[in-house]
């Protein structure tokens, strides 16, 4: 007598469902969907705000290495930060006008960032005080802003 093994396959009674419906796919995409693009939104602002942190730290760099080398009296000159929407210039001299351009440490910046309000610092030799003094006030594309300002002692303030 041959036995008959019965493994299930007959009776749909014992089949169970392996797979996934449409509804639970669409709801995962849309869930996939969404913290996709709160990850690009936040990546985004993350960015933009690195780069303007960026630059300030750049320019009060700038600032301080000027007043350090008039303080340190080197070349026995004044000097000074020049800001430009395409460079900062690290200058010899009591004035970026009448500065010797071969002294000068050319710096390049974000093109995405604006510079407003005073664009000349110059630091007195020897003491290090602020002749050109004021506020610069930095600027990125979403108008996001961050000031930056030398005073008459050439504190620099940020």
């Amino acid at each position: 007598m041959t036995k008959i093994v019965d493994y299930g396959l007959r009776n749909s009674a014992h089949h169970t469902s392996a797979g996934f419906t449409i509804l639970e796919i669409i709801i995962t995409m849309t869930l996939i969907s969404s913290i996709a693009a709160l990850g690009v939104t936040v990546g985004i602002d993350v960015y933009r705000s690195g780069t303007l942190s960026a630059e300030r730290d750049l320019v009060v760099s700038g600032l301080e290495k000027a007043r350090s080398m008039a303080i340190t009296n080197t070349g026995s000159s004044d000097h000074g930060l020049y800001i430009e929407n395409n460079k900062h210039t690290i200058f010899r001299g009591n004035s970026y006008e009448l500065r010797n351009p071969d002294y000068d440490v050319a710096v390049p910046n974000s093109p995405r960032i604006t510079s407003t309000g005073t664009l000349e610092f110059v630091f007195e030799q020897l003491s290090g005080d602020g002749l050109i003094s004021g506020t610069t006030t930095l600027v990125d594309e979403t108008g996001v802003s961050r000031d930056i300002s030398v005073n008459a002692e050439g504190r620099i303030n940020w």
